[in-house]
């Protein structure tokens, strides 16, 4: 009616600036209002106590919200009071992954009289569809409160920035740096959302003396096996500081021979060693067993019995063994299709089964990896009594062990480390048995030191039938002795007599008394690679000993079969003893990369 009289009029433009000017008044004094509401408002606080009694959070602002003892409220709109939650929940620590940069929040919450604390990816409480997740752990969140849920939280993150900590964390277990989480409070682990059951397991439990005085006789009863697995399970903490490459100790023979009880024993000095507590299993994927090695890092990884490992760790053991003692796992892609973030790892996996694990792996380079200890009797007169022991007392030595590390420097570990190498010169061991054998025997001295002070320390004497010998590992020997034993297997391919493919033929001895087999290239080629041996490989170390007769660089000969000429590959038989004692008075050799394996699992 204005705007009519307006332009009946002619004013209708001294009008419509009027009603700017009006509309302006009015947007001004609402937004005072509003400031005025807010100030008043903010000055709200959490009220999750009666008479301050209980008290274990501080009192938070909480803006709008209607926060107490019966749940929280909202009270933004004119309505009747809508209800968010019905129990007191609030945030109350924020946590900076240190690999990631991502942040994760810590969640209190009280049900049933009792406060409970979670810690969530900050994603997950900001999104009304991962929120409802939380239920799980005993919030009341459904799909009808949980918009609200994550404004509330939000609010009362912002209004008490300067109150809530922001900490460093991490979601790998053992060294970073000079800390060695969870021992040290000044990182916080923020993987217990993902990693709950196998943190949790991380504790101490019992009578810490008992379990010393239980060490202390397995120690003394003449047994090998529970002596090297407390060592394994105490050297796990030193391949950081040492900066060597992980390794497998791994416990075998017949069942009831004790190994289930000895890597129990292992797993006491760091936490539970109940089944699906600290001990895992081979039942697991490889991506599993990797992201588990990733979160102990430090801290061995314990698996039990290798025999159940699942079909694919079966078919791709001599994989998983390099991986392992990498210390790194596969590559990957994410979802974005760019890298993933790669799982690495510093530890000793300590293992078990009824037969060597290096039963599945076909290169020398896999089986140098591993430390084998056969369980061949009873190693126990009382097995159940002895883990009736550690699965109540358990956990202490590991703090322990860690707290006294302390006082040495890499570079003091390293010297200690290498004069205890120096013992083994004269011994044909490989390097690497070299190396994780006195990484066993520093973890025993300096557990005795620490803990046990008995002074039953491990000596080389002690351990010097471990290691395996030079012969046993040499890649191209062991492809050698497989090619002689074909001969014997697949002898009617050598044959012309049969109606069979044709892999070559054997001749006579030559003018100097040898005698040769001539594989024809391609099929040579293929019973190698199907049984996990390199051509290549082989040829490279065979030529070095004049095994194979061969044509500059090539491993073959041009041979003349009737009135064709045709390159064949000559392997010359010789006494499988004379090539052991060769075999003992040479250097090591390089590490030999299976067929199988490829070249793209990095060792050295």
């Amino acid at each position: 009616k204005l705007m009519d009289r307006a332009k009946n009029l002619r004013v209708k433009s001294i009008a419509e600036e009027f009603i700017k000017e009006f509309q302006k008044v009015e947007q001004e004094k609402e937004k005072e209002e509003k400031l005025s509401r807010s100030l008043q408002t903010v000055e709200n606080i959490t009220n999750f106590y009666e008479d301050d009694i209980g008290k274990e959070y501080p009192q938070m602002a909480c803006g709008s919200w209607i926060a107490t003892e019966n749940g929280i409220f909202s009270s933004e709109t004119s309505k009747a009071r809508e209800l968010v939650c019905h129990h007191p929940i609030m945030p109350i620590k924020r946590l900076k992954n240190l690999e990631t940069n991502k942040e994760q929040i810590t969640i209190a919450f009280k049900r049933d009289g009792l406060w409970s604390e979670i810690t969530v990816p900050k994603s997950n409480i900001a999104s009304t569809q991962k929120i409802v997740n939380l239920v799980d752990y005993g919030v009341q969140v459904n799909t009808e409160n949980a918009k609200l849920l994550i404004k509330y939280l939000s609010d009362v993150e912002m209004y008490n920035a300067d109150m809530i900590d922001i900490q460093r964390s991490t979601s790998k277990l053992g060294w970073h740096g000079d800390t060695f989480v969870p021992y040290d409070l000044s990182i916080v682990f923020d993987g217990e959302y993902r990693f709950r059951t196998l943190f949790q397991s991380i504790q101490e439990s019992g009578d810490y003396f008992k379990w010393v005085m239980l060490a202390k006789q397995l120690r003394s009863c003449g047994r090998l096996e529970p002596r090297i697995a407390l060592a394994a399970s105490f050297a796990s903490v030193l391949i950081q500081p040492l900066n060597i490459l992980p390794f497998i100790v791994d416990f075998y023979g017949q069942t009831g021979g004790g190994k289930t009880v000895t890597i129990n024993i292992a797993a006491s000095v760091w936490g539970n060693p109940a089944p699906g507590a600290y001990v895992g299993n081979f039942r697991a994927s490889d991506t599993n067993l990797e992201v588990r090695a990733d979160m102990l890092n430090s801290f061995p990884m314990v698996l039990d019995d290798s025999k159940n490992a699942s079909k694919y760790v079966q078919d791709n053991y001599e994989s998983l063994i390099y991986n392992l003692c990498a210390g790194k796992g596969k590559g990957r892609s994410n979802k974005e299709l760019g890298v993933a973030e790669e799982k690495t790892w510093n530890c000793v996996t300590i293992c078990n089964g009824e037969n060597p694990i290096s039963e599945f792996a076909d290169s020398g380079g896999a089986i140098n990896r591993i430390v084998e200890i056969e369980c061949c009797e009873d190693i126990y007169k009382n097995p159940a009594e002895i883990n009736s022991i550690v699965m109540k007392n358990y956990g202490f030595a590991g703090r322990v062990f860690v707290g006294n590390l302390k006082q040495f420097t890499s570079d003091e570990l390293k010297e200690m480390k290498s004069e205890i190498e120096k013992g083994f010169d004269g011994y044909n061991f490989p390097a690497k048995q070299v190396m994780a054998i006195s990484t066993l025997l520093l973890a025993d001295k300096l557990a005795t030191d620490f803990i046990f002070k008995d002074g039953r320390e491990l000596t080389i004497e002690d351990v010097v039938d471990i290691p395996t010998r030079k012969k046993d590992v040499s890649e191209g020997q062991r492809c050698y002795e497989f090619i002689i034993e074909s001969l014997s297997v697949y002898g009617q391919h050598f044959d012309a007599q049969f109606s069979c493919d044709q892999w070559g033929f054997k001749e006579t001895p030559d003018e100097y008394g040898d005698v040769y087999v001539y594989f024809y290239p391609k099929p040579l080629e293929n019973l190698l690679k199907n049984n996990g041996f390199s051509r290549k490989a082989f040829s490279a170390w065979a030529i070095n000993r004049e095994l194979i007769k061969h044509t500059g660089k090539r491993d073959t000969v041009i041979k003349r079969d009737g009135g064709s000429v045709m390159r064949l590959v000559a392997v010359k038989i010789i006494d499988i003893k004379d090539l052991e004692e060769e075999q003992e008075n040479e250097p090591a050799e390089t590490d030999f990369i299976p067929a199988s394996v490829g070249t793209s699992v990095p060792f050295s």
